[in-house]
């Protein structure tokens, strides 16, 4: 990895990581980023262990993601209550929701390892990239149908 592509993608993981701060410490919210700003008020904040922990956990969750595995119990903390669609079909599993600026998207991930007919509890099982869908669907019926056909 060349130099400006290691500096794009530690600038994406910095502005993730800014958000999960963010959202978990409350001195944190108008700040830009997590850098030391030689000021005791700027650079100390008081955290319960349980925020430490919620904020760790969910840097854990965003790397899966980001790495390319996740599990159906992290697609299904990542998609809204109302639109999203976290479905499992064979060995495979569809994800669907909106997208802010209009439409939804369609994500297919496979299961590493292939889910024995009798099981069960598939949340915690890996799954990997499949497919993503380049364009965004009028309804999460289309975006479902458009997972179907990727084989």
């Amino acid at each position: 990895m060349d130099f400006i592509s290691q500096l794009v993608v530690q600038t994406e993981v910095d502005k993730k990581l800014t958000a999960i701060a963010a959202k978990h410490v409350p001195q944190l919210r108008n700040r830009r980023d997590l850098k030391q700003r030689y000021k005791d008020d700027d650079d100390f904040f008081e955290t319960a262990v349980w925020v430490l922990k919620e904020m760790l956990m969910e840097a854990y969750k965003l790397g899966q993601i980001d790495r390319g595995y996740t599990t159906m119990e992290l697609l299904r903390n990542h998609v809204s209550p109302a639109n999203g669609i976290v479905m499992r079909y064979a060995d495979r599993v569809f994800v669907s929701d909106v997208i802010p600026e209009g439409g939804f998207y369609a994500i297919v991930y496979r299961f590493v390892s292939k889910p024995k007919p009798d099981e069960r509890d598939l949340a915690q099982k890996r799954l990997a990239l499949k497919a993503v869908a380049e364009t965004a669907f009028t309804d999460s019926g289309h975006a479902i149908e458009w997972c179907f056909s990727q084989k």
